[in-house]
């Protein structure tokens, strides 16, 4: 179920967008900006946890975010639930509650930046541990692998890699995508005796070679799309 989230107070009430992994808030960086001298640049994020649950996290804001019990640095998201941000309040709609009410929510496309301040700010805020999610005995790649990625904010960037497990991704310290709007873990690497194999870590958003895949053992040539992102896979450096 889609989660929405509604400006109820302030400069830009009755405001809504659709919620997801990398849509942020500040006052002059994010998906939605606005202008409220108390939110800090970047004030908050929205993660997507491994149950699917959806949580706002602080940015390492001044302010923080605001609820009735006080101040918190994260909140789960879910239908009924209101917050503030500086001097902006917000509520948490359905997208059951949208079509009750006849409305069409609109949705704010999350953006890329390439301000690298930001980009590491935001990497910290997550404080995700995507590396030591991988808790396996590190391997070499037979062959060689390299990732070319050919489309997207990081076109021309070139991976060459000789271990494993790996692990791509925007919250991923390991091989990081600047695009903050894609998943903190999009797939892993891991090596096997018979080659490298891709494992999946998201539900639509990774395609191998244009379908989505949960597991495969990579071929030169291969493929990989997120979103506008696309990964090119070249084996044992052949093309």
């Amino acid at each position: 179920m889609t989660l929405f989230l509604e400006i109820t107070a302030g400069e830009l009430k009755g405001t809504r967008a659709a919620l997801r992994e990398g849509f942020s808030i500040g006052r002059k960086r994010g998906t939605l900006t606005i202008r409220d001298s108390k939110l800090s640049s970047l004030h908050v994020l929205v993660e997507e946890r491994k149950d699917g649950s959806l949580w706002l996290v602080d940015a390492g804001s001044s302010n923080g975010i605001k609820i009735d019990s006080g101040r918190v640095r994260e909140l789960k998201l879910e239908g009924g639930v209101t917050f503030t941000l500086g001097r902006t309040d917000f509520r948490i709609i359905n997208s059951e509650e949208v079509a009750e009410e006849g409305a069409e929510a609109p949705v704010v496309e999350p953006t890329v930046t390439r301000d690298w301040w930001h980009w590491i700010q935001t990497l910290a805020a997550r404080g995700k541990k995507t590396t030591q999610s991988a808790l396996r005995e590190v391997q070499a790649f037979e062959p060689n692998l390299k990732l070319k990625i050919v489309r997207g904010p990081q076109a021309g960037t070139e991976w060459t890699l000789g271990y494993g497990p790996r692990i791509v991704g925007s919250a991923s310290v390991d091989l990081t995508l600047e695009d903050i709007s894609l998943p903190g873990v999009c797939f892993k690497l891991l090596p096997e005796r018979d080659g490298i194999r891709f494992k999946n870590e998201t539900e639509k958003e990774v395609k191998l070679n244009g379908k989505w895949v949960e597991t495969e053992l990579l071929q030169n040539g291969d493929t990989i799309d997120i979103r506008n992102t696309q990964i090119q896979v070249v084996i044992d450096g052949s093309v």
